[in-house]
């Protein structure tokens, strides 16, 4: 195994790139500008896509925007085997977006000042770029007997782990205030990106390239 980092992270470093992206998504998000901006992205229960799915039923956005200040906008990001969305009454117009199906993930990231996740892989895409993360746990003990993980979840993930909706909200009016993590936290988010990410820094890309030029190609 070469340790040569993952090349689609190399935008995350690329400030032109993520720029470009911001001015993007405001130009057919502008609400998004001149919010707090709330990502939600948790991975999927199941064994696979064809049985894969969300229990909707613990994160209603609607009642989770109820508690937030009136700048504050969710953005629903399903993962690509879930295809049931929450349901919506659009009492809060645009402050909720499920952009599922239109954007990339990594993009969001960009406008976002605060992800919502579970076990998603997206937390090391979120930890490249310092997003603070709260980690939505609810069936923690069930996930880790059907699935488990390969390191110790609960020390090692870069943010507050809540269990229920009513922690949740709180957890995340609090870090939308202080806009960013606690101290505590941002050690953890060091650390996790000193054990994790350790070859990512933008050159992902040139090094396969390089390897496999000098490994296969010869030249």
């Amino acid at each position: 195994i070469k340790a040569l980092g993952v090349p689609r992270t190399d935008d995350l470093f690329d400030e032109d790139y993520k720029s470009r992206k911001r001015e993007e998504l405001y130009r057919k998000y502008p609400l998004l500008q001149n919010s707090k901006v709330v990502l939600f992205a948790p991975t999927f229960r199941g064994t696979g896509n064809k049985d894969a799915f969300y229990p909707w039923e613990k994160f209603d956005p609607e009642a989770f925007l109820e508690g937030m200040p009136e700048d504050v906008v969710c953005i629903i990001k399903n993962h690509p085997f879930v295809k049931e969305s929450p349901s919506l009454s659009g009492r809060f117009g645009d402050r909720i977006y499920d952009l599922s199906d239109s954007e990339y993930i990594n993009d969001l990231m960009l406008v976002s000042d605060l992800m919502i996740t579970d076990y998603s892989s997206a937390v090391f895409e979120a930890a490249i770029l310092d997003l603070p993360m709260i980690f939505y746990t609810f069936d923690l003990e069930d996930y880790i007997r059907d699935r488990d993980f390969y390191f110790d979840f609960e020390g090692l993930v870069p943010g507050p782990i809540e269990r229920t909706k009513e922690d949740l909200a709180h957890r995340a009016r609090i870090m939308l205030e202080e806009k960013g993590y606690p101290l505590e936290e941002a050690d953890k988010l060091k650390y996790f990106k000193e054990v994790f990410l350790g070859a990512i820094d933008g050159h992902s890309s040139e090094r396969v390239f390089q390897y496999i030029r000098s490994r296969f190609l010869k030249l």
